[in-house]
């Protein structure tokens, strides 16, 4: 299953090969869809981890690169405002500061 952008539905992995993305043929596409039956729900999920914790990893990166002197504490703020939105971010920095 994955999240329509559209709909915010979930969609089953069966009913994915009814969307035809632009860039990948039709064979290749059969393909991903048997390696992802394949690996069964946990091995979809770890793989949709890792692939957000690698999209995460590359915004750390670029964001370092813009700005040199940025401690990590402040990376990992800036993150979180990023994937939570300010106002929970800023929850959570008060609830961390409050724990410390």
């Amino acid at each position: 299953m994955r999240w329509s952008s559209r709909k915010l539905t979930l969609v089953p992995i069966d009913r994915q090969a009814e969307v035809h993305p632009k860039d990948t043929t039709a064979s290749a596409r059969e393909a991903q869809l048997a390696i992802f039956r394949e690996l069964g729900p946990s091995g979809r999920v770890a793989l949709a981890c890792n692939l957000s914790d690698g999209a995460i990893s590359l915004t750390a990166d670029g964001m370092r690169f813009r700005n040199p002197g940025m401690s990590d504490e402040d990376v990992a703020d800036a993150i979180r405002r990023l994937l939570l939105g300010p106002d929970l971010a800023q929850r959570l920095r008060s609830m961390r500061a409050r724990s410390a």
